[in-house]
């Protein structure tokens, strides 16, 4: 039987024997051109198995050729599959850094972010062992059930993986750039009143709070020595301190801080009109300040 009706999607320009729709990706996509399907399904149909989508079981688009390995001959994996299902977020996150959530997020990446660049792919990584980065979902609206719990050395992280090239170029553009650990040297060019809560995001990433001999107060930052010597003189600026020399540990410098008076100058300008930080380092600074202005 000849094909003799054209695809009713608008963008699609195939013939088919179907007088509708030529395969159910098309079908899908015209219903979510009409205003009352979206009204009565919502803007996104979130996380939902292809079944759900609508999708039937001999549907011909390639994603669900791919789950049944008739994709170029190939028979591939289910978790291969799945990543072919493009996952919702907001992708223009990190275009431009204009409020506090952007700065601290940008600052914790540049801590604990992993930039992927190689070939076509382009992903950004983020593991922490903190619940705390349910914080960064839902800032860029990422569905929680698509956190991953893994296991690594014995210990339980979470991880999220952004496979976007947007995300991606504009973190390079803001200097989180891969292999940053050792290339890392100047700060982003962000406004100046958010440097605090960039700071913030990259000590609650790559820093450390804790009582040298059960008493002093101890601020440190770890990274790479000309970055650390950019964020130190703004620390000399802003919480009057003196410049310290740093420790390493190959080419892994630590700047370090120790005293109480220095420290609670550091962490109230660090958290000055702070929303968003990693508790469990904001609950030890707020134990000590409790006991340090009672005493």
């Amino acid at each position: 039987m000849l094909a003799k009706y054209l695809c009713g999607y608008k963008y699609c320009n195939k013939f088919t024997t179907n007088p509708k729709y030529c395969c159910c990706s098309c079908s899908n996509k015209a219903k979510a051109l009409d205003p009352e399907w979206r009204k009565k399904n919502g803007e996104v149909r979130r996380g939902r198995s292809l079944r759900e989508q609508g999708h039937e079981p001999n549907c011909t688009c390639c994603i669900c050729k791919a789950r049944r390995g008739e994709r170029k001959g190939k028979q591939l994996s289910e978790e291969h599959c799945k990543s072919l299902i493009r996952i919702p977020y907001n992708r223009n996150f990190f275009s431009r850094i204009n409020n506090e959530v952007r700065a601290y997020w940008l600052g914790y990446l540049y801590a604990d972010g992993s930039v992927y660049v190689s070939g076509s792919d382009r992903r950004v990584e983020l593991l922490s062992k903190d619940r705390d980065i349910f914080k960064f979902a839902k800032a860029i609206r990422y569905p929680v059930k698509k956190v991953k719990k893994i296991k690594k050395d014995g210990r339980k992280y979470y991880e999220i993986v952004l496979s976007s090239k947007q995300v991606t170029e504009d973190l390079i553009r803001w200097g989180c750039i891969p292999n940053k650990a050792r290339r890392l040297k100047n700060l982003p060019s962000i406004p100046k009143n958010l440097l605090h809560h960039f700071v913030r995001g990259f000590f609650d990433g790559d820093g450390g709070i804790y009582f040298y001999n059960s008493k002093y107060l101890t601020f440190n930052l770890c990274g790479s020595k000309e970055f650390l010597e950019n964020i130190q003189q703004i620390l000399i600026n802003k919480c009057r301190l003196n410049r310290t020399k740093f420790g390493s540990t190959g080419e892994v410098y630590t700047m370090i801080y120790s005293g109480n008076k220095q420290c609670v100058r550091i962490f109230r300008w660090l958290y000055n009109n702070a929303t968003v930080y990693m508790s469990r380092k904001k609950n030890v600074f707020d134990k000590f300040l409790c006991r340090y202005s009672k005493g």
